[in-house]
């Protein structure tokens, strides 16, 4: 028997022995809702290529062991996929993020490298004060997050406005503050690097989600925009039996297949399929 020469005729030869089963890509990949799209030239490439994988699988460790793939060989940051019952692929969209500190930085606010020398036991995460020598005194500067040291160089997340004041010829002293950055930023930083991420949905007279309470959804409602409540007009982490109402702006937190989940719900719903009310919630 001649030995196999290519890697064609190894995954022919694995998949004769009944080692491997053949997984085929939608020729359609659409893009992840709420996510970066993925180059047109990925998506290309990856439409109805042909995947092999362990074949005593479960559908379950097929999509991470997939997904798993499409991250690592195409640089793919998260990917929604649907299987049938058979295994077949039915669905898949693909979505990625910026890599880098950018996603993690709040609204408002930028990450400037400074020379600097930060406490020795100081760690990204820390809140900080950023004090300035000028002749006999300290001047402070600005406040803000540690985000990183390398030698005698600091990067630090502050408010736009105060990076203004920071000279790049100047040497500055950090005093770590016994507490951690701001509730907001810190959530906001959490949730922009987090797999899961938030979108918005607008909640009009008669639709699929006027009327559904919050723990009937397959995402994670983090914040309700609803004038009245309070001074802000906002009612943040709704219990779970809140219902939405026509007005409302649902901020909602999931995964890509959550996301699409939800947004199954309100096609069922006009074409007269059971509400979301009947639906468990799967975040």
């Amino acid at each position: 028997m001649t030995a196999p020469q290519t890697m064609t005729e190894v995954g022919q030869l694995v998949r004769s022995a009944g080692r491997v089963v053949s997984v085929d890509l939608p020729e359609t990949i659409a893009d992840v809702d709420g996510y970066d799209s993925v180059d047109d030239s990925t998506k290309t490439e990856l439409a109805g290529q042909t995947m092999l994988l362990p074949r005593r699988l479960s559908i379950e460790q097929r999509r991470t062991r997939l997904l798993d793939r499409l991250k690592h060989d195409y640089g793919i940051g998260h990917a929604d996929v649907e299987f049938a019952a058979d295994g077949t692929i039915e669905y898949l969209a693909v979505g990625s993020r910026p890599a880098g500190i950018g996603p993690t930085l709040a609204p408002g606010s930028v990450a400037v490298a400074i020379r600097a020398d930060p406490a020795p036991d100081a760690s990204p995460g820390d809140a900080v004060r950023i004090w300035c020598r000028e002749g006999d005194s300290l001047r402070r500067v600005a406040g803000g997050e540690l985000r990183g040291v390398a030698g005698d160089v600091a990067t630090v997340a502050v408010d736009s406005d105060d990076a203004r004041r920071l000279e790049a010829d100047d040497t500055y002293r950090l005093v770590t503050l016994p507490r951690s950055p701001g509730t907001e930023r810190e959530l906001v930083s959490v949730l922009r690097a987090a797999p899961e991420t938030v979108i918005t949905r607008p909640i009009t007279a008669g639709d699929a989600l006027d009327g559904a309470t919050i723990d009937s959804l397959p995402v994670l409602v983090i914040a309700i925009d609803r004038g009245g409540l309070d001074e802000s007009g906002q009612l943040a982490l709704p219990a779970g039996e809140t219902r939405l109402e026509a007005g409302d702006v649902a901020y909602v937190l999931g995964r890509p297949e959550a996301l699409r989940r939800l947004a199954e719900l309100e096609r069922e719903d006009r074409s007269g399929e059971p509400s979301p009310t009947a639906h468990p919630q799967e975040r």
